[in-house]
């Protein structure tokens, strides 16, 4: 009996010897190149684009460097495993890395139309506008709408002053579902989810809220149709439609996490959404953990 149980006990300790082995950490830095391996602080990948495209292990980390910017979605593609997740998280000092759904709209671009109103010519849709992380929007008794139009590559703004002289830093919010556990290009929710992932100390902003008449993907960070997910330390700033939300997932835990700001007149526009049995979802009840949630602002 004595024989028996040492050889499953060894058998054991193997296993788990040869899985904490295999786990491997990535690291993703804005001097990196995509071309490296991305297994040491000084091989690191470059692009967000890299990662989502990527199949992990479960147990593997991927950690972006502090006081690196992103003007990407964060996708997986793979899942992890029940205590075995796959982690997408933070290194070094500083800043925790941001992952912007914004885009930089060059100032020397805008043209006058007079009266404050300018265009600016984009192939992507844009549905809401910031100069220096402000929204910009029409005073209320101008009779205009929030909506900054855009039509056939055409963006339409009224701004607080000119562009082309001002110096500021005017931003267009382009994608949403920023960080997300959709690996779908769209962020609709229609591809593959990804369940046993955990996402660490990281920061998306400027989300656009409502894009293509109706088609809504402006979320900050979007857990959707997954179990097992946990979302720890992460801020979203400035989104559209939620800053975070949780749609017919289980087993997730929200923790130390900050929400400063909205689009204006975007709907929805929660600081946290949590939606369950949406569309018909089989399981009837959820197990959603949030602690130490606090709104900025």
């Amino acid at each position: 009996m004595r024989t028996a149980l040492s050889a499953v006990l060894c058998v054991t300790a193997l296993c788990f010897c040869f899985s904490a082995a295999h786990a491997q950490t990535y690291y993703v830095s804005n001097t990196g190149s995509d071309t490296n391996n991305g297994t040491s602080q000084t091989t690191p990948w470059a692009t967000a684009d890299k990662v989502n495209n990527t199949q992990f292990q479960p147990g593997d980390s991927i950690l972006f460097e502090r006081n690196g910017e992103w003007r990407d979605h964060i996708y997986p593609i793979s899942s992890g495993t029940a205590g075995n997740p796959i982690t997408f998280a933070d290194y070094g000092t500083g800043s925790k890395p941001i992952f912007w759904g914004s885009d930089v709209l060059k100032n020397a671009n805008f043209v006058s139309q007079g009266g404050g109103v300018y265009t600016y010519q984009i192939a992507t849709e844009v549905d809401a506008v910031l100069c220096n992380g402000v929204f910009v929007a029409p005073d209320v008794g101008s009779g205009q709408t929030w909506a900054c139009p855009w039509s056939n590559g055409t963006l339409t703004v009224t701004l607080p002053s000119d562009p082309l002289t001002d110096g500021n830093l005017y931003t267009g919010c382009t994608r949403g579902n920023v960080i997300a556990n959709l690996a779908d290009a769209n962020g609709t929710g229609n591809g593959a989810i990804q369940s046993h992932i955990v996402f660490r100390n990281l920061v998306c902003a400027e989300t656009c809220g409502e894009l293509q008449a109706g088609n809504v993907q402006g979320y900050g960070i979007r857990i959707q149709g997954a179990t097992d997910i946990t979302v720890d330390g992460c801020e979203a700033d400035n989104c559209g439609r939620h800053n975070i939300a949780i749609i017919d997932a289980d087993q997730v835990t929200v923790q130390n996490c900050n929400c400063d700001g909205a689009q204006p007149n975007t709907p929805g526009g929660n600081s946290i959404y949590v939606a369950y049995a949406d569309g018909g979802a089989p399981v009837a009840r959820p197990e959603i953990f949030v602690s130490l949630w606090r709104e900025i602002g």
